[in-house]
């Protein structure tokens, strides 16, 4: 009876393990200072300064899904959001898959212009295009794909921001 139960037990964690291993991943890196050649910024001595945070993300192995991620505020509260940049990985996700970069509120900063990214092409866009123009970072955030069935699929989100 000692002997099942131990094989039990060793059956349950092989299962459980496997299991938590085919869940979809999303790596928030920390934010990275880009200085940019002065002489392309019209002489704005700050906009000479950007950051950003590369997000990369992986479809979970049984349906595709990915988890929604917090993104820290950490060093780009108070900055603006100006661009993001999708980039679909080797393993494509579902044509017309979607972000969502929420507040805490829950509102979309880039006010629905993330929806229906392109499964095979990289793509930018501004977030100055939204009803919002560009918001500010006011708090943690909150990084969310819909609409990804592939399994195991990869991609990565750059999200750059500009200072006040």
């Amino acid at each position: 009876m000692k002997k099942t139960a131990i094989g039990i037990a060793i059956l349950l964690t092989f299962i459980t393990a496997g299991v938590c291993m085919a869940q979809g991943q999303v790596t928030v890196g920390a934010p990275q200072q880009i200085l940019v050649d002065q002489s392309s910024c019209a002489g704005h001595a700050a906009d000479n300064i950007k950051k950003t945070i590369t997000i990369s993300w992986r479809g979970d192995l049984a349906d595709g899904t990915i988890p929604a991620t917090p993104i820290p505020s950490t060093g780009v509260l108070g900055w603006y959001l100006y661009t993001v940049e999708t980039v679909p990985g080797s393993t494509a996700p579902t044509s017309g898959y979607g972000i969502t970069i929420k507040n805490s509120h829950g509102i979309d900063l880039m006010d629905g212009n993330l929806a229906n990214r392109s499964a095979s092409a990289a793509q930018l866009v501004n977030a100055g295009a939204g009803a919002f123009g560009y918001p500010l970072v006011m708090g943690d955030l909150t990084f969310a794909i819909t609409g990804n069935s592939v399994q195991n699929s990869t991609g990565t989100v750059i999200l750059t921001f500009l200072p006040e």
